[in-house]
């Protein structure tokens, strides 16, 4: 083979990896898995607060978007999920699959949880939708 073509078959094979590369990707989007999932905004802070510190939800798939409004790192855990820690005006979501219940959501930073950063995500079982005749 003469290198004439031994260029030309790279670079078909490098175009053709890039391709289906970009494919892949394309496939790998940032999307929520399904619309129907309720998503809630949680703010960490001012201090030691988590607003609403209060949050009720549907049993099953939610999505919680924490942001931190404070000046410090915060994060939040809650039904067994965290969050990573969350400098000054990130925010991240945070998937949760939840049983009817009540569960504690805090701030796990040293020192936050006892000053106060906690709060309560309560879970409700969601009504039967009637089945369409």
């Amino acid at each position: 083979m003469n290198a004439s073509i031994s260029l030309r078959v790279r670079r078909a094979a490098v175009a053709a990896a890039a391709l289906l590369g970009s494919g892949m990707l394309a496939s790998c989007g940032g999307e929520s898995a399904s619309a129907d999932v309720p998503v809630v905004d949680v703010q960490l802070g001012p201090g030691y607060t988590i607003t609403p510190n209060q949050l009720t939800v549907p049993a099953g798939d939610a999505e919680l978007r924490v942001t931190n409004t404070d000046t410090m790192v915060h994060d939040l855990v809650v039904a067994g999920r965290g969050t990573a820690p969350l400098a000054p005006g990130q925010t991240q979501v945070l998937s949760i699959n939840t049983e009817p219940g009540s569960y504690q959501m805090w701030c796990d930073q040293p020192g936050h949880r006892q000053m106060g950063q906690q709060g309560k995500l309560i879970s409700v079982e969601q009504a039967a939708t009637p089945a369409a005749d």
